[in-house]
């Protein structure tokens, strides 16, 4: 079997990143386009701050007793909260961040651990939010 090199135009196509369902606001479907951020670039490029590294790195390596030992109390919980609204931010293509911020939306939980799975795994993973 002879490989074939991939066509810039279909990398182009990922790159625009794909159109998914997350779970939604209250009764409103939340259908967003999000792409796959990579942690490690992410973190090289000062975008995770160094004080979450531990987080990052054990989420990452989906380290769940390293996870457990970092986020435990209120600070590391809200250092898992910033990792997942980092994330948020950069998977988010369309509505953006910035867009659901100004409509006076927040992401809930739910939506934020949905988006965090999807940059990690795709949009297979997202099945487990479908009811």
């Amino acid at each position: 079997m002879t490989l074939k090199v991939t066509d810039i135009k279909a990398l182009k196509k990922i790159a625009e990143g794909e159109v998914v369902e997350l779970p939604g606001f209250s009764e409103t479907p939340f259908i967003a386009r999000l792409r796959q951020p990579s942690l490690v670039g992410l973190v090289a490029s000062g975008k995770i701050p160094n004080h979450l590294l531990g987080i990052a790195t054990a989420l990452f390596n989906s380290d769940t007793n390293k996870l457990e030992k970092e986020i435990e109390g209120q600070k590391g919980i809200k250092g898992m909260y910033e990792i997942m609204n980092i994330m948020a931010e950069n998977c988010l293509v369309e509505p953006t961040m910035t867009d659901i911020k100004e409509a006076g939306l927040e992401l809930t939980d739910i939506q934020l651990t949905a988006i965090f799975n999807y940059s990690q795994r795709g949009a297979k993973v997202l099945e487990q939010f479908r009811i």
